[in-house]
């Protein structure tokens, strides 16, 4: 980083000094005015904005268009030097040569579109360099310290869900150190429970997990620097904070929220399907009873208030989805009613005013 801001400052100081030579070669006495060499200075200091506001967003697309225009003239090159080859010189000098513009422009335009379409599927070679984007490249996924504290980008790396870089900011690591010394409890156990899933991450060997020591010190706020750094990078803020996916979606940052990535990985349910669930607990409204499927997803059970702690057959009503997850609303099929107590040679079975009664 600090190298290509070198190189940029030493861009425009180099402009200044060119100006002074081609203002020099065309008067024989060193002028008073400055006034070219700071134009040029000035022009150098543009072009770098210009590079430094689009090479974000726009890089791909100008690289790509620069080869269409490079393909385009060698196609016109080539073009014109067949046909003068092939046609008689008279009639090639009277009819070809005032075409030679219009064949360029066409020639240049299908190379420029052909090239700037195809940009995710082709690879220039050329020697020393490499362009290779077979999909968007990004800059890596930024760890938040939620991450760490959920422990689920254990199983995701397991997976083999996730290719890209892993990048711990220094300022997260020193988050989840200060969590880890916390005097209270349940935040010291966060903080150790973050540590340990980080050393895990470093311990394996399919990820690629750098910590980088870039910082903002003008920022107070952790969540400010992960959005900061996403945005010059080119980033994904990989978080399982629901606030900081907001900000950084907000600021057009790509995110990733772990709540969302497990809904979108549960199992599909649908209204009239038939499922067991084990009632834990009342429900909010009267006569409803909660339960969970195993990937945790919460079941709100109709008339289910009456058979908490049992294991009941119901049927799916419809589906809710929140920023939380999924919540599914069903109703006790009939004969429902496979209760644990059944296992010590009890039947349960409900009256038609649905209390419990043992036969």
């Amino acid at each position: 980083m600090y190298l290509l801001t070198s190189i940029r400052a030493l861009f425009v100081l180099l402009a200044f000094f060119v100006g002074l030579g081609i203002q020099n070669a065309f008067q024989q006495e060193v002028p008073q005015e400055m006034w070219f060499p700071l134009l040029m200075a000035a022009l150098a200091a543009c072009l770098v904005a210009v590079e430094i506001v689009f090479q974000k967003k726009y890089l791909a697309g100008l690289v790509a268009i620069f080869f269409g225009l490079i393909l385009g003239l060698v196609a016109t090159f080539i073009t014109t030097l067949l046909l003068a080859f092939l046609l008689p010189p008279a009639y090639y000098s009277e009819f070809i040569r005032p075409l030679v513009p219009v064949i360029s422009l066409f020639l240049c335009y299908l190379a420029v579109t052909i090239v700037f379409q195809t940009r995710d599927r082709l690879r220039f070679v050329v020697p020393y360099m490499a362009f290779s984007n077979l999909g968007r490249k990004r800059g890596g996924l930024l760890l938040d310290t939620s991450v760490f504290v959920d422990g689920r980008i254990l199983d995701l790396c397991h997976s083999s869900l996730i290719s890209d870089e892993l990048i711990v900011p220094s300022y997260v690591l020193k988050e989840l150190q200060a969590l880890s010394d916390s005097e209270e409890s349940i935040k010291r156990a966060r903080g150790r429970r973050g540590l340990d899933v980080l050393g895990k991450l470093r311990g394996n060997t399919r990820m690629i997990l750098r910590i980088e020591e870039a910082d903002y010190p003008e920022l107070s706020s952790v969540d400010a620097k992960l959005v900061r750094m996403a945005r010059e990078r080119d980033a994904i803020v990989l978080t399982g904070d629901l606030n900081l996916a907001k900000v950084a979606r907000v600021e057009g940052v790509e995110t990733i929220l772990l709540q969302e990535l497990a809904v979108a990985l549960r199992p599909i349910v649908t209204p009239g399907d038939r499922l067991t669930v084990h009632v834990l607990r009342p429900g909010e409204e009267r006569d409803q009873g909660v339960g969970y499927l195993e990937d945790g997803t919460m079941v709100v059970v109709e008339a289910g208030r009456g058979v908490v702690g049992r294991d009941v057959q119901v049927e799916v009503q419809r589906l809710l989805t929140t920023h939380t997850g999924r919540i599914v609303f069903a109703r006790m099929s009939d004969g429902a009613g496979h209760s644990r107590d059944s296992e010590k040679g009890l039947r349960p079975a409900s009256n038609s005013d649905g209390r419990e009664r043992v036969a």
